[in-house]
């Protein structure tokens, strides 16, 4: 009940705060995220939902990506600190510039995690995982072996 009224107050303040930042408040439950394709430098089959903000551009973003059971993204790194949370399921998250299972760390739902700008690290999901990622964009990344780059689609 507590929460409820907060969110009632938070949207009774609104119009305040649009007249003092320009912004409004804004709130995405799980049922009104807008899924789509994930962006063509992932490997197919994921999904994104964009939360807050515009990754594509400067400024603080907020989105969520959908893996497949299956999925991998091969040896990457990002120009900027990746912040992850895993809303459900399991992230394993392996660091190198080549793709191995084994002495990867399991990130289970609930888990913060943080990879410094630069640092090249992999990942995949045995099972369907959402994860959330958070920070500056532009948001993308760089792979390490070019050839690991997905097709364009």
């Amino acid at each position: 009940m507590r929460k409820y009224a907060l969110a009632v107050a938070a949207f009774c303040c609104a119009g305040v705060a649009a007249a003092q930042t320009g912004r409004s408040p804004s709130v995405s439950s799980p049922n009104s995220l807008k899924w789509g394709p994930a962006p063509s430098i992932l490997p197919a089959g994921a999904k994104l939902a964009v939360l807050d903000g515009d990754p594509t551009k400067s400024g603080a973003f907020t989105m969520r990506l959908m893996m497949p059971p299956g999925y991998r993204i091969p040896p990457h790194f990002h120009h900027a600190d990746e912040h992850v949370t895993v809303i459900s399921g399991t992230l394993n998250v392996g660091m190198g510039d080549k793709f191995a299972t084994k002495g990867g760390i399991a990130l289970h739902s609930g888990t913060f995690g943080m990879i410094p700008e630069g640092v090249h690290h992999f990942a995949w999901a045995k099972d369907r995982t959402i994860i959330q990622l958070h920070g500056q964009g532009p948001w993308g990344l760089e792979y390490v072996n070019a050839a690991d780059a997905p097709k364009q689609r």
